[in-house]
């Protein structure tokens, strides 16, 4: 009876090429959540710097109208419909400077993302083989010993990398309330 022999060296080049190919798309995804959470920073941050100067336009502009009506001897009653109106405006607007302070938030889950495309690009490493003792293409025990290695050695890693990620961020929606940043 014939043996045939298995394709060992197509194999391993398949292996090589995904663990190169994975690690090089990883890296992209990495820069590109890198950028996002740059974009996302800068963008709050104008944001509240906004909201902020609009607050204060409307103090001030509350306070002249204040001064104004006082000099104008305007009715209280007045004077109450406008100091309400600008509480519930500063209601409001420091409602959305809270609001955009889920920065905070995505920039935590952004880094936990970072972190665990990182250890995959480490995991898919893993299947790269860089043993100089490969057995031959008709030697199907030592194949099948190589193929045990290369899978315990994925499981490990990835054990690895789950046991390095642990839940960072428990705030489900912005109105949730119960926030758990480390």
């Amino acid at each position: 009876m014939e043996t045939k022999n298995l394709p060992l060296t197509e194999f391993q080049c398949l292996l090589d090429d995904l663990s190169i190919h994975s690690a090089n798309h990883l890296i992209e995804a990495e820069a590109d959540l890198m950028q996002t959470s740059f974009l996302l920073g800068e963008a709050i941050e104008r944001l509240t710097t906004s909201f902020m100067q609009i607050n204060y336009a409307i103090q001030s502009q509350h306070d002249a109208f204040e001064k104004l009506m006082q000099d104008q001897a305007v009715p209280t009653n007045n004077i109450q419909k406008f100091t309400e109106f600008r509480d519930q405006i500063n209601t409001e607007i420091n409602a959305v400077v809270t609001g955009l302070q889920f920065q905070d938030l995505t920039s935590q889950l952004l880094a936990r993302t970072m972190k665990r495309l990182n250890g995959l690009r480490d995991v898919l490493s893993g299947l790269s083989s860089e043993d100089e003792h490969q057995p031959t293409e008709s030697d199907h025990d030592a194949v099948a010993t190589l193929l045990k290695k290369v899978n315990e050695s994925l499981s490990l890693r990835s054990s690895a990398l789950q046991a390095g990620m642990r839940q960072q961020v428990t705030q489900k929606h912005m109105g949730s309330g119960d926030i758990e940043l480390f």
